[in-house]
Parts: structure tokens; C-alpha cells; sequence
């Protein structure tokens, strides 16, 4: 009995091994296309991130050139125009952040996997 439990033991392990040592080869083998993918992926979003704020600033600025035509006299043009001023100011920074992140993941990729993963 106790000689079918130890040969069962001992299957278990060696098992447990092989599949370990597969799954460790699986990995060192597939970093560098998952590597490639990371960065593949958050370097599009960062650049859809920068048109899509680049697209609001322009929605924005269209937003004061219509409520500077109007004079700010009527309140429909006021407030199109503070939000206008609001949204040029906010996505122009969205504009900043997202094309340095850009940069970075073009400049310094070990870097931004670094600060990626330490977030």
C-alpha cells in the first residue's frame, strides 16, 4: 500500500516538474512576441489619445470662435465660449501627456515597462 502511494507521489512530481519546466520554456519563448505586443498596444493608445484630444481642442476652439463672433452677448455663446476656453486648456494638456507617454514608449521602452509595472 504504501509502496502504491509513494510510485503515485513520485508520478505527481515529475509531472509537476515537466509541466513547470514547459510552462518556464512557453514563457522565455513568447516574451519577446508579448513584449512586442505591450508595446505595440500602448503606443496606439497613445495615439488615440492624442488625436482624440487634438480633435476636442479643435471642437473647443470652434466653440470660442463662434461665441467670439457672436460678441459673448446671448448666454448660448458665453457658455460656449468659457467651455471652450476650458476644453482648448484641458485637452491641450491630455495632448502633452499622451505624446509624451508616446515618446517615451518610443525612446525608452525598458523604462516605460519599468514605470508601467511599478504603477
Amino acid at each position: 500500500m504504501n509502496e502504491n502511494i509513494e510510485k503515485l507521489l513520485e508520478t505527481a512530481v515529475t509531472k509537476g516538474l515537466e509541466i513547470a519546466e514547459k510552462t518556464g520554456e512557453f514563457v522565455i519563448e513568447q516574451s519577446p512576441i508579448l513584449l512586442k505586443e505591450f508595446y505595440s498596444w500602448h503606443t496606439v493608445t497613445s495615439i488615440a489619445w492624442v488625436l482624440s484630444c487634438l480633435t476636442l481642442v479643435f471642437i473647443s476652439y470652434q466653440g470660442i470662435k463662434i461665441a467670439v463672433k457672436n460678441k459673448w452677448d446671448d448666454e448660448g455663446a458665453f457658455i460656449l465660449g468659457v467651455f471652450g476656453y476650458i476644453g482648448v486648456f484641458g485637452f491641450s494638456v491630455g495632448v502633452i501627456i499622451s505624446a509624451l507617454e508616446l515618446v517615451k514608449i518610443l525612446v525608452a521602452p525598458r523604462l516605460y515597462l519599468i514605470e508601467f509595472f511599478v504603477k
